[in-house]
Formats: C-alpha cells, structure tokens, sequence
C-alpha cells in the first residue's frame, strides 16, 4: 500500500509512524497483506522532510504534490488549514485510478466547499483526527498519537453525510488496496480501514455539525487557554505562582499551541467560534452576579454540576 503525506508535521508525522507501526505488526503475524507500506512525503520545508525521512515517518522524499501522490492509494493532506484545500485538489488532479484524498483540517466546512466536486464523486473525503499536542513538527510525532481517538469524517457535504459512528471494516490490513474498482463507497471502505489500522475511531458527521461542536470542545479552549495567559499579571510573584500552580499551567496548556496554525483555525471557523464565544461570556455574566451577590450555594450548585459532568466525561463516554 502506497500512502502520501503532503505536510510532514506532528499529524503527518505521526500518520506515517503509525503506518509503518501497523505494517510491522502485519509483517510479524503473517498477514497476507505482507506488511508492505511505503509513505512518500511532500513539505515545503526542506528541513521537515529530512526529519521525516531521519524519523522514519516517511520512506521517500518529494519534491512536489503530484510526486508524493503519484500511485498512492490514499492521499492525507496534512499543512495548514487555509493550505488544505489547494494540496488537496493538486493530488486530486495527480492521482490514478482510485485514489482516495483526505485531509486532516480542524475546520471542514470551507474544505468542502472548495472540493465539492471532488467529493461529490467520493474521491475526496474529508477528515479530522481528534489527536494533538501543544507541540508542532515532526520532531514531535509519535506511532500512538491517534491510538483510541476520534477520527472524525465528513464525506460529501450537507445531510449527504451520516451521523454517528462509521460500521467497522472487516479488519484494517496494511496492503492490497490497489485492486479496488475505485467507486466513491470503495474508497469510503478503504479510509476508515486505514484509519482504524493507525488506531483511531472514525465518526462520521456533517461539516456543519463538525465546525459547531469543534468551535465548543476546541476552538473555545484555546481561544480561553491564551485569554488566561494575556491576563495574567505581569510581576514576578504572579509568574512564579502561575509556574508552579497546576490549576494554572493544565488551564493553560494549549496556549502554548503553533499560532500560525490556530490563527488559521480562528479565522476558518470565525463564526461558529464567535457564537460559542457569545456564549462564554454569558455564562461569564452569569457568575459574576453570583459572585456579586455572593450567592454562596449557587456558585455550590454551578460548580457540582460542572464537576459531575466532567467526571462522566472522564468515565469514557463512548461514540
């Protein structure tokens, strides 16, 4: 199985590592997939293809989009958001036979939009791995990123996609793929094998549905994580305490995210982000009277329904 990777940071990275970790585990069982897997890669950045290759993220090293994508059965697209749409359509036109393109966007609505016709015919699909760090490049990746994540799909556009979780495949083998007849459910099939074989869920949802619930679980979080960070006093004492304050630092962990890559994600998904915002800030209002009033049970009841929420959330609510 050939897999490209356009974009060879910490997810197309850790997209090439967990490949080549699925293919071993193949090869040592004796699958008839024989455990065969090569990752070409494309970045424009020299330096982050030679870390690929010194990782062994990647086998082979590209000096352009139709390159990595010639003979691959699945593309992953894999820079920045307001980079995908056009890696994407350049593999899209590069590609043989039943090529399945997909990209890794935080965002999906704009993505879509811009390769409706490619994914119309099923020959694009849209995707989002739930699986990160605050951490960027490919020094950083790593085989188990995406083990037990969400990998969140949105075929097509609109109600054309489904809701909730994809059926699982038959069982993911690295290889034997190329045979395919390449019609849009085939492809389908072959994505969501791919991804389970590098550890993760799929889940199936609409663009719009996935901007919305990603502007509220994400997006929100960091936009919050950096509000901290800009609020914090500037003195001596109040770095020292924010230092060494857990509350503090695990509040604030993804402030220390790429901004070049959020800022892309901001203005993507800017609406969406700005009613979830809207939202925060009531809620915000909302404490503030109480704690104006000191309406100690209350602020009691606020903060016990957020904990056992929390902690249902903890217990592994399963999609």
């Amino acid at each position: 199985m050939k897999i490209a990777i356009l974009g060879v940071g910490l997810i197309g990275g850790s997209i090439g590592l967990a490949a080549h970790r699925a293919a071993a585990r193949d090869e040592a069982g004796g699958s008839r997939g024989g455990g065969s897997v090569h990752v070409s890669g494309f970045d424009p950045e020299p330096a982050a293809l030679e870390a690929a290759l010194a990782l062994g993220a990647i086998d082979e090293a590209c000096s352009g989009i139709a390159e990595a994508a010639e003979d691959a059965e699945i593309v992953f697209a894999a820079g920045p958001v307001s980079t995908l749409a056009a890696s994407a359509r350049a593999a899209l036109l590069a590609a043989r036979g039943s090529c399945l393109v997909t990209d890794v966007g935080s965002t999906k609505r704009g993505v879509m939009a811009q390769l409706k016709e490619f994914a119309a015919s099923g020959a694009f699909i849209g995707g989002h791995p739930l699986a990160g760090a605050e951490l960027s490049g490919v020094k950083h990746a790593r085989a188990d990123l995406f083990d037990g994540a969400l990998w969140c799909l949105t075929p097509r556009s609109g109600s054309e996609a489904g809701g909730g979780a994809s059926p699982r495949s038959d069982g993911p083998q690295v290889g034997g793929g190329g045979s395919e007849a390449g019609g849009g459910e085939q492809r389908r099939a072959r994505l969501i094998a791919t991804i389970e074989m590098l550890g993760a869920r799929p889940l199936e949802l609409r663009a719009e549905e996935h901007d919305r619930l990603m502007a509220e679980v994400s997006h929100l979080p960091h936009i919050l994580a950096s509000l901290l960070m800009h609020e914090l006093e500037r003195s001596e004492i109040a770095e020292r305490l924010a230092a060494s304050g857990p509350s503090f630092m695990d509040g604030t962990r993804v402030a220390g995210s790429a901004s070049g890559l959020w800022a892309d994600i901001y203005a993507a998904n800017a609406d969406m982000l700005c009613a979830a915002v809207d939202r925060a800030i009531s809620g915000l209002e909302e404490v503030k009277g109480m704690l104006a009033r000191c309406e100690a049970d209350r602020l009691y009841a606020w903060h016990e329904a957020a904990r056992r929420r929390r902690e249902a959330l903890r217990g592994g609510a399963q999609l």
